[in-house]
């Protein structure tokens, strides 16, 4: 009987065990276990790829957000460069600061003697004209004094 199994075998014939079912019996638990294991493997192969697959597209998704966040810093680094060779320092800012200073006062004090100079001289043509305007005065006085008298 191809098709039975060993067991079937064996309990047609009057439920004794020979050494032909027992082997058939043996040779059947073994193919049995066989394809258990034969399944069980072909899972874990299966299970084993699908996790190689994610540790890799895990490793790419990594390394991909490294490299922009190396890029960021980079162009960090880029930009402070740039602001340290552009901009001035500090020192050379303060003795620039001071200089010009220094300058502004004497323009400073160049002007109010210059304002000075003016308010005098202002002053004096004030004083000159006043001084025309008194002698004028008087000497018209002198004339109109003469002219009467005569």
């Amino acid at each position: 009987m191809p098709g039975s199994s060993a067991r079937e075998r064996a309990a047609q014939s009057d439920g004794c065990w020979t050494l032909e079912t027992l082997k058939a019996y043996i040779e059947s638990m073994f193919e049995a276990q066989e394809r258990l294991n034969q399944q069980r493997f072909e899972a874990l192969r299966d299970t084993s790829a699908a996790a190689m697959l994610a540790a890799t597209t895990a490793v790419t998704k990594a390394e991909a957000a490294t490299e922009k966040r190396l890029e960021n810093v980079n162009e960090f680094r880029n930009t402070l460069s740039d602001q340290q060779r552009n901009l001035m320092p500090r020192s050379e800012f303060e003795a620039l600061e001071k200089a010009l200073t220094f300058r502004l006062d004497a323009l400073d004090r160049q002007l109010e003697a210059h304002r000075a100079e003016r308010n005098g001289m202002r002053g004096g043509w004030a004083m000159a004209i006043g001084a025309v305007g008194f002698v004028l005065t008087v000497l018209t006085i002198i004339a109109l004094v003469t002219a009467y008298f005569k």
